[in-house]
């Protein structure tokens, strides 16, 4: 999805709170029916969001807000272990996946 579907000219500069809204939770919000499948919402490199003082917004999102989403959402987020990140989100937030640690190439 990008700005202009969604008729939100503005969003690029608006804070995360409103983005995580309209992005996220408005269109899902907007599905006819019932879901009866999975929905996931795949964010990626978190790491790589910006300074701490920028990512503690998101952060702050994704350790509040998973109590707004239905039971059926899942959000599948890329990272590496940093400390601010680690010490935000909840630990069963984490699975670690050992075929994605880079190995020392010999």
């Amino acid at each position: 999805m990008t700005c202009q579907n969604l008729g939100w000219e503005k969003c690029c500069f608006a804070d995360v709170a409103e983005q995580w809204q309209k992005f996220i939770l408005e269109p899902l919000s907007q599905l006819a029916g019932p879901l009866s499948r999975n929905v996931v919402v795949v964010i990626d490199a978190l790491d790589e969001s910006g300074a701490e003082a920028t990512r503690q917004d998101i952060l702050d999102i994704l350790a509040a807000r998973d109590a707004q989403l239905p039971a059926n959402i899942r959000i599948v987020l890329t990272s590496r272990p940093i400390m601010d990140i680690r010490q935000t989100l909840p630990v069963n937030m984490f699975r670690r996946d050992p075929s994605m640690i880079s190995k020392p190439s010999q």
